[in-house]
């Protein structure tokens, strides 16, 4: 994914028109907070935001990060099947749809599907390190 050079531009709304598959934003583009990177997928008239960030492994042993309280505003939350263990650390996708078939644009700009998937991000790490501190 480009990063958007105006203001303007990163305030739009993404949809299908904007987003285009396999688009790959880091943080040398700009501030992805907590994630490592973001991935886009459109399949059909739908259109998804995928952000990357790793644990460290050992969070996994209490809880399955599938199970994390998803973001109440937004068509999204955990992907299910995470990339395993590297060097004692796993990498987990949030998810956001920006665009879909049934409801269109979701109204979501670049920084908003940012937040949404930050803020599920430090809601699953939140949640597994809980997890680990139960005895």
């Amino acid at each position: 994914m480009d990063a958007p050079q105006s203001s303007q531009a990163r305030g739009a709304v993404l949809t299908t028109a904007n987003v285009a598959d396999g688009q790959v934003l880091t943080g040398r583009d700009m501030d992805l907070g907590g994630l490592c990177r973001v991935v886009t997928t459109v399949i059909d008239d739908d259109a998804v935001l995928y952000g990357e960030f790793t644990v460290d492994a050992e969070l996994l042993h209490v809880h399955d990060p599938g199970q994390v309280q998803h973001h109440p505003a937004a068509l999204c939350g955990i992907v299910e099947d995470w990339d395993g263990p590297h060097d004692g650390t796993v990498t987990l996708s949030a998810y956001v749809y920006v665009h879909t078939h049934e409801h269109g644009a979701l109204g979501l700009s670049l920084p908003a599907a940012l937040q949404v998937l930050n803020d599920i991000r430090r809601q699953c790490v939140s949640y597994l390190r809980k997890g680990t501190a139960q005895p």
